[in-house]
């Protein structure tokens, strides 16, 4: 009687153990099939996958380039009167500011020589001060026929050789003391000094070349980029710039010129990029990430994963229609930016794209639709 009731027990222990393990499998099995292309296809059943509706949002894309700083111009600099170099402030390869004093020429020469002008000058006004006296008495007299009219011309010719005298002179007062400030030469812009032509003790004279200048404030990005990315870059468009000597650093600017020829060998074209440079950090030869924005609103888009292949322009993603059947399309796309991807065509608002599962899906394939919580804004 016991070994029966022992038997008993047992008999219902091995079938409440295989009551459970059916139960568990037929729960694992609901589940993969729910959730596993491979499993749902071999039972049969429509294949699980997740979608998102197709909608309009923004996209805001950086078009991304290599880029090389470069200085805007080369600034020659002449002598622009004669004298001896006493004085120099700079060496080659020097940071220099605009307003900084480069070269002092001797000015002892150039003072004595603005002196003499004044004394010539003042000079010349006492001679007109008495001919023009001289003028005005000769006109009385000839007024009253005390004198002839070459006498009364005489002085009246007199008179204006005295004023042609003080011109004269004052012009040359005005050419001394341009001289004489001539004779520090500051530095016209912002940049690098890239050539020296001269040394103290030099004698100089006017149009002599002594120094070049690279302006490098504002610097310049030049970036190359495709032609399908020109159609999104103008002038006067924002730009970030992040050198590989300065990690972590923003440099923002603006487009100041796209080059309008494509090169024939690289397909590309130059955009040049101008960033402020106070503090003379970044310099010619640098290179660094150069980012243009380029927001695009209102657009069709859907999420990057959606895409199964892309080809420039193109794609291909898999479309639900109306009876639950998964379509394979070919779509244009633009702009990418944080995971969205701009549609151009192919698309219409409202349909139904799939971004989970469709690695096991195949073009008419029957699906079991789970709507993603990630949708386009």
């Amino acid at each position: 009687m016991k070994l029966n009731r022992r038997l008993i027990i047992i008999v219902l222990s091995i079938a409440v153990a295989a009551f459970v393990v059916a139960a568990l499998a037929f729960i694992v099995l609901r589940h993969l099939e729910s959730t596993h292309a491979k499993v749902a296809r071999i039972m049969g059943k429509p294949i699980p996958v997740e979608v998102v509706r197709v909608g309009a949002g923004t996209v805001d894309e950086a078009l991304a380039s290599e880029g090389t700083a470069k200085e805007i111009e080369n600034v020659p600099l002449s002598a622009l009167t004669t004298g001896k170099v006493i004085k120099i402030n700079t060496r080659l390869g020097d940071l220099v500011r605009k307003g900084q004093r480069l070269i002092e020429l001797d000015p002892v020469p150039l003072v004595a020589q603005l002196k003499a002008a004044q004394e010539q000058l003042q000079a010349s006004k006492g001679s007109l001060a008495i001919n023009t006296r001289k003028a005005a008495a000769m006109q009385e007299l000839f007024d009253k026929q005390l004198v002839v009219l070459d006498e009364l011309n005489t002085a009246l010719l007199n008179k204006l050789r005295s004023e042609e005298a003080v011109a004269q002179n004052e012009n040359a007062v005005v050419q001394a003391s341009v001289n004489l400030e001539a004779a520090r030469i500051d530095s016209p812009v912002s940049g690098i000094v890239i050539v020296r032509e001269v040394y103290a003790d030099t004698i100089v004279k006017g149009q002599t070349p002594i120094m070049t200048v690279a302006q490098t404030d504002p610097v310049l990005v030049q970036a190359p980029y495709t032609e399908d990315k020109i159609r999104h870059i103008s002038i006067g468009q924002a730009a970030r710039v992040s050198f590989y000597a300065f990690p972590g650093q923003l440099f923002e600017g603006k487009v100041r010129w796209i080059n309008p020829i494509i090169d024939s060998a690289t397909r590309l074209m130059t955009v040049q990029v101008l960033l402020a440079n106070p503090h003379l950090k970044l310099q010619p030869g640098m290179r660094g990430i150069v980012w243009l924005d380029n927001r695009r609103t209102s657009v069709l888009r859907v999420p990057s994963v959606a895409l199964l292949s892309t080809n420039e322009d193109f794609a291909y993603v898999f479309v639900v229609d109306s009876d639950r059947t998964a379509r394979i399309r070919k779509i244009r796309t633009g702009a990418y930016a944080e995971g969205y991807m701009e549609v151009k065509s192919g698309l219409q608002a409202g349909e139904e794209v799939v971004v989970v599962g469709q690695s096991g899906l195949l073009d008419s394939d029957r699906v079991r639709i789970n709507y993603a919580q990630k949708k386009p804004q």
